[in-house]
């Protein structure tokens, strides 16, 4: 399984607070810009949707749980076709 890798972008507090578990204990805050893994498994918590996320913070994994609302996803655009990459610098091995 692979992770889709979200930001952390909440509009008031310059972060997110990252919980134990969905609206649960509090762990730490997510420094707004922050990378997080974010995985397909999410809770409904009184109508708010908590997101699965995993944060490396001085080189240590932290498993968590953010508010979808505070996380923000790289969208290609429609028809987005990615280019070749460049291959500068290379000398083809005869």
């Amino acid at each position: 399984m692979t992770p889709i890798l979200g930001t952390v972008g909440a509009d008031e507090g310059g972060g997110a607070n990252l919980r134990q578990t969905p609206n649960g204990k509090y762990l730490l805050t997510v420094d707004n810009g922050t990378i997080v893994e974010v995985y397909p498994d999410f809770r409904l918590v009184n109508d708010i949707t908590w997101i699965h996320v995993f944060v490396t913070r001085d080189g240590q994994r932290i498993e968590g749980w953010l508010l979808e609302s505070v996380v923000n996803y790289a969208t290609p655009e429609p028809n987005f076709e990615p280019s070749v990459t460049p291959t500068v610098g290379v000398t083809p091995v005869p």
